[in-house]
């Protein structure tokens, strides 16, 4: 069943004992739908809980992970946020499949696998429908709230620059502004910090970069950086490089919040911890 909204927003407001599920290797999106579903509930008086999911970074852990369920919690009500199949379920919701209540996303290959479903292919991230539900739950839109929102929205629009983004991506944004946010740092440390692993990756993406069409086209030798001796680790980064562009003037910045110093022979640099 497809519902708008208010029909979301009315079957929340209907349900308690909730639980909220994330996809495998959970991103910004997932993660910051779930933490700022659970925290809207619980401010409005709910038993609102997220499942565990052991593929959590430690970079989104803050955003769900405060919000896990006690042992005896036995949930009424499911929800799923920014899943498009029940296949990206983490083992720890194997249970769930075919169970699901209410269907929260934005992915336009979503089949509607829950009782009831508000899919918004139109949104730039699933954190831009979650923010209209909170709306019409009467959520009051607190700095917690607001930064677990625009994590989602910042993460699933590349911070603002995907194609995917429309005016209501920076209608969204602008709320969590207002709301308090420190939206200049939240996008520093997802956009512009560096864990070893992945300066390990783009080291050797550098190294074998190809260039074709006359610098139009870039490729990545992902041949070469499997026959490398590169970490485990570090291969783990390859399905998420987007730092490739096209040709013209390139600048990278190597910051973090959350990092400690490696020296080396020419110079000490600073490298994340995820």
């Amino acid at each position: 069943m497809i519902v708008d909204v208010a029909g979301a927003a009315a079957a929340l407001q209907a349900a308690d004992d909730i639980l909220i599920l994330t996809h495998r290797r959970p991103d910004g999106d997932t993660a910051g739908c779930a933490g700022a579903l659970c925290r809207g509930l619980q401010q409005i008086g709910k038993r609102a809980y997220i499942l565990e999911n052991p593929e959590i970074t430690r970079r989104y852990a803050p955003l769900i992970v405060p919000y896990y369920p006690p042992e005896n919690f036995v949930p009424a009500y499911v929800v799923s946020t920014d899943i498009a199949e029940e296949k990206l379920f983490p083992d720890t919701a194997e249970r769930y499949k075919g169970k699901v209540d209410l269907v929260i996303d934005h992915h336009g290959s979503n089949d509607g696998f829950g009782k009831k479903n508000l899919i918004r292919p139109d949104a730039g991230g699933c954190a831009e429908v979650l923010y209209d539900v909170l709306t019409a739950l009467g959520v009051k839109f607190t700095a917690d709230i607001a930064e677990c929102i625009y994590i989602g929205v910042s993460t699933d629009t590349g911070c603002f620059k995907f194609s995917n983004t429309t005016a209501h991506s920076h209608a969204v944004a602008a709320a969590c502004l207002t709301a308090g946010i420190d939206g200049g740092e939240i996008n520093r440390v997802l956009f512009e910090t560096k864990s070893r692993p992945r300066f390990e990756m783009e080291r050797i993406v550098f190294d074998t970069m190809e260039f074709h069409e006359n610098g139009a086209i870039t490729a990545k030798n992902t041949c070469a950086a499997k026959n490398s001796s590169m970490s485990a680790a570090a291969m783990s980064c390859t399905q998420n490089m987007t730092f490739m562009r096209p040709s013209g003037s390139v600048s990278t910045t190597w910051a973090n919040a959350l990092t400690r110093p490696v020296t080396t022979s020419n110079a000490a640099v600073t490298t994340a911890i995820t």
